[in-house]
Order: C-alpha cells, then structure tokens, then sequence
C-alpha cells in the first residue's frame, strides 16, 4: 500500500463536483446478494490486513456479520445505496472519520489503458490547477493583518512555488490570519513545509505518524531551510470550523501545542488517521486508515474529538472578529506609540463599520 493522503482528499473534493445525474445513474446499478457477500468478505479481510487498529478491525468484522445474519443487508438492491450503509455503519463502530467504502463504477477492478492513466493524471492536475494547489485567497488587511485562505493541502512538488509566492507576499504584514475553514485535508510534507515558516532555522519536532505496517514511526520536524522568508515573531491566527478535516487539523494541532498560533473558530470534524485506498471486490473501494498522527508535546491526536479553537466562535462574522482580535493584540503589545496609534485607528475603524453594520 502506499502512504497516499491525496487519495481521500481528490475523492472528497472531486465528489461535490459529480453532477445529480451521475449519482442518480449510479444509484440505479443493482448488487446481488452473492456480489454483497463478497463485497463483505473482501471488505473485512482488508480491514483486518491493513487497519490501523487491528483490535477494532476485530470488533468492526464481529458486528458487520451480526448485521449480515440478521439480514440487514437483504433490502438493498443497488450498489451506491450498499457503499454508503457500509460508510454510515463504519464510522458508528468505530468513529474514524476516513474510514468510507464507495461504489466507482468507471475505474475499480478494471483494466485501464495507457492513455487512460495519462488523461486521469492530466485532469487531476487541471483540478490543483484550478485550486491554485490549495491557496485560494490572500488579502492585506485594515491595520495591515495578513490574510491566506488554504482549501486543502496539496503535495510540496506541487504547490511550494504558490506557498513561496504566497508568503513573501505577506512577510511584511504584522500579524496573519490562515483560515482553514472547510480545508479537506492533504499532504502531511506540505504542513510541514508551509509550519517551517513560523518558526526559526532550528529543528522543531512537529509530528509522528505511526504507521502498522513494519510497527514504524516517521517524525516530521521543521524544515532548517525554505525558499520563503520566515514569518516570525508576529502573531498567528488560524480559523477553523466543522468542516476542517485531516491535514488541515494536523497544522492546527501543531501549531497550537507548540503555541505558535492562536486557533478561533469551531470545533474541527476530527479525522487523524491517515491511509489509501484499497480496491475490494467488484467495483467497490475503500480508503482504509493505516496511520496514525501522534503528538510530540501532547502523546496523543485530534481523532474523533478535532482540534478545540482557544477563542470559540461560531458566528458568520468570524473573519472580522479574528480581525479584531489581532488588531486588539497588536494594541496591547506594541510599544512603539506610533504604530499603536495606526493599530487604534484601524480597529475603531472595523468596531464602527461593524456596528453600522449591525444597525441596517
């Protein structure tokens, strides 16, 4: 298997794209009941071979035959429907938000031709393309706050020139704000290399990802070089929401334990255990989790709780309350007086245009 997290991460993204016809198609192609039991089959002994947790893999086979035997499965007749049962009952057994089953009706267990592979590869790097690998919106704010938003965290070969790009423009800024709502997660490199920016040229350990198969752990420390400069000694504000998953909580997580950033915003989805996908019998796959991230200072992850913001904040104006907030601690720690005066100024600003705001 490999160590894929873009798998899950193109899946889920290219899945909001998929028009209702599709899905209506799809939902039309029956399964009958010899294909559901070895889609079963198939399915456990993958879990058993490859999941992260092999004692839940234990529990998860015990409970799926139990729904088997008492014929919780006779009633569905097509295959999208049986993928999606088996998504809805995996996670209630074991809560591990990657774990999924889906029907690919075009691409599982079929042979492709050359040519095919060539235009899959080309259509999915349109796809980053047109995501502009991750880095969707950079802004200057009032009083002088940068501003990046960060979709999903695409692989380092890929999107690094668009981070280096990215962050020169807003080295000069005094405080920054990365939202991180609705990010779906990516590459674990790419954390690391866009997390070495905030901090200095030496080594600071960031995150373990153990993996099962060979019982072995990878550490991932900050890079003692990057082709940006530096954002340091100036405060770092992230915002996420429910939305945030996989990735996107991992640079979170980071940075709040070594409390390098500030985290506002809602709770996040809690999804840490990364994996691939395995093709299983039929025309199904599963994207199996055979990873898990482990905190250096913490000794533990973000699974199935998600990462929990320092300052919560569920409303619609979140951005301009992050706003405010820097702006605020820009006031409380500068001593130059001058700048002070520019930070006031510009967060009376934001405080009265939210207030006319209010009023209409």
């Amino acid at each position: 298997m490999k160590y894929n997290y873009l798998v899950l991460l193109i899946f889920l993204l290219f899945a909001q794209n998929i028009p209702a016809q599709q899905s209506d198609e799809q939902a039309k192609i029956m399964i009958s009941e010899q294909a559901k039991n070895e889609v079963l089959d198939s399915l456990l002994q993958k879990l058993n071979d490859y999941y992260v947790f092999p004692e839940v893999a234990v529990k998860v086979e015990n409970r799926i035959r139990q729904y088997k035997k008492q014929g919780y499965y006779l009633k569905i007749t097509d295959a999208k429907t049986f993928a999606e049962t088996l998504t809805d009952q995996l996670l209630t057994i074991t809560h591990d938000k990657h774990l999924r089953v889906y029907y690919n009706k075009e691409e599982a267990n079929q042979p492709t031709s050359w040519e095919a592979e060539k235009e899959k590869a080309k259509n999915i790097q349109r796809f980053k393309v047109q995501k502009n690998f991750g880095f969707t919106k950079i802004d200057i704010l009032e009083g002088n706050i940068g501003y990046m938003k960060i979709d999903s965290f695409f692989p380092v070969n890929d999107a690094a020139q668009t981070a280096t790009a990215v962050i020169n423009y807003l080295a000069n800024t005094d405080a920054l704000i990365i939202d991180l709502r609705a990010n779906h997660g990516g590459e674990p490199e790419m954390v690391q290399f866009l997390a070495s920016h905030f901090f200095d040229s030496d080594p600071v350990h960031l995150n373990d990802m153990y993996w099962r198969e060979g019982s072995r752990t990878v550490q991932y420390w900050t890079l003692p070089y990057v082709p940006a400069k530096r954002y340091l000694n100036r405060p770092v504000y992230i915002i996420i929401d429910d939305k945030t998953f996989s990735a996107g909580e991992e640079f979170t997580y980071d940075l709040q334990a070594l409390k390098r950033a500030t985290v506002i915003g809602k709770t996040s989805a809690g999804g840490a255990n990364p994996g691939d996908e395995v093709k299983i019998k039929g025309q199904f796959v599963a994207f199996i989790p055979n990873g898990k991230a482990i905190n250096p200072l913490t000794k533990t992850n973000w699974e199935g709780t998600g990462v929990k913001p320092d300052i919560e904040n569920s409303g619609k104006d979140v951005l301009r309350e992050t706003h405010i907030i820097a702006l605020q601690d820009l006031v409380k720690t500068t001593s130059d007086k001058k700048l002070k005066e520019y930070f006031q100024k510009n967060l009376d600003k934001i405080r009265t245009n939210a207030n006319s705001a209010a009023l209409k």
